[in-house]
């Protein structure tokens, strides 16, 4: 297997399109932020995940948040599934230092995978 940096591309467009029913000024500033900071704690969980493509893959996952502040992922919406399974045991019940918003949202959340 190859060894492969991961980079989340267009995360901020994905939770940015859940975030646009926080439209009030006083919000946007700390939700810009904490989608950085969870941006970076994303791609720090995925750093080096061994998986063997020879293409750069997209894969969109549905997640929220536990009560322990734990990263859950509901769905991993992918053509490979041995790249799918591997993502979802990077992250799934990971804790989470950088929480999006209420436990009860679900977020999309994009994430491509270069060779």
């Amino acid at each position: 297997m190859k060894n492969l940096q991961v980079f989340l591309v267009a995360v901020a467009l994905g939770i940015s399109s859940f975030a646009g029913a926080m439209n009030e000024p006083e919000h946007l500033p700390d939700e810009k932020a904490t989608r950085a900071a969870f941006n970076k704690e994303i791609q720090g969980l995925l750093k080096d995940i061994k998986v063997d493509i020879t293409d750069d893959i997209l894969a969109n996952l549905v997640v929220s948040f536990n009560d322990n502040h734990e990263l859950v992922v509901l769905f991993v919406d992918i053509k490979n599934h041995k790249v799918g399974r591997a993502i979802k045991e990077r992250l799934h019940h990971k804790k989470i230092e950088n929480v999006l918003n209420d436990l009860d949202e679900k977020y999309k959340l994009p994430v491509r995978i270069k060779v």
